[in-house]
């Protein structure tokens, strides 16, 4: 019997809403009753999926200009994310928090420097805020080239999620992760997320409404668990924004909370 496991991996991220001469975000049209969306998205989304314990059942990666805004804005919230990576760690022995490069840049349009430069700073306002070292790391948009690739493995970092269509090979099995060899002799560990799934969540609202149904028919019944002659375990792996669960989809906090906890 196939072992089959079900994660849900989360991005979120906000660009810095600052004034960079006051250092204060303008009130910004559209987002009320809040006067900016960084207040309204933490009030619909962030908030209620730190209070949920939300962080501790899923995999995720908060971009580190949010981080920021977030400790001062509401350190409450902020300390419950990084306590529910930390539970994780004591109980599982690796945390589900994964680092992200340091600004939203799409790194294979980067130069080389700039490349390091984004990820070895990614990598320190990690270490800086959950208080140990990323094992993995998400790019942003999943944009990669090998040159990321090798920065990411010099630096330490074992893994990264991809979508499907950026593997140059046949009949991939999404289901399990794969290891890319990299120029040096260097390798990492990368995992595709499932495509039909991460769109169906993310574009799909109707497939969010109950969770039991999602589980009971979606997961199940379309993927079930497979008789084989060799027993091992298979991953599917669900990739999404953040901001979806209870901002773009209202009570999608909710579902995921069931979902994950049901």
């Amino acid at each position: 019997m196939t072992l089959r496991s079900f994660c849900i991996h989360a991005h979120f991220y906000q660009p810095p809403r600052e004034d960079p001469l006051t250092g204060v975000i303008p009130r910004e049209a559209g987002s009320a009753p809040f006067p900016n969306w960084n207040e309204r998205i933490h009030a619909e989304c962030y908030r209620p999926n730190a209070e949920h314990g939300n962080f501790s059942v899923i995999s995720f990666n908060i971009g580190p200009t949010l981080c920021n805004w977030m400790e001062g804005h509401d350190p409450k919230t902020w300390s419950m994310i990084v306590e529910q990576d930390r539970l994780n760690c004591e109980r599982n022995g690796v945390g589900n928090a994964i680092a992200q490069a340091y600004n939203h840049t799409i790194l294979p349009l980067a130069s080389h420097q700039d490349k390091v430069t984004q990820i070895a700073w990614g990598i320190a306002d990690f270490e800086h805020r959950f208080g140990r070292k990323p094992q993995g790391m998400w790019l942003p948009e999943t944009a990669v080239d090998y040159d990321v690739l090798r920065i990411l493995a010099e630096r330490g970092i074992q893994f990264t999620i991809l979508a499907p269509w950026q593997a140059d090979r046949e009949n991939l099995d999404v289901t399990r992760p794969y290891r890319v060899p990299l120029p040096g002799g260097s390798s990492i560990v990368v995992f595709f997320y499932h495509r039909d799934l991460s769109g169906g969540i993310s574009f799909n609202p109707g497939m969010t409404v109950n969770a039991d149904h999602f589980a009971r028919y979606d997961l199940l019944s379309k993927y079930p668990v497979s008789e084989d002659s060799v027993d091992e375990p298979r991953l599917i792996l669900v990739a999404t924004d953040g901001e979806l669960y209870g901002h773009h989809q209202p009570h999608r906090d909710l579902f995921l909370s069931h979902l994950m906890n049901g």
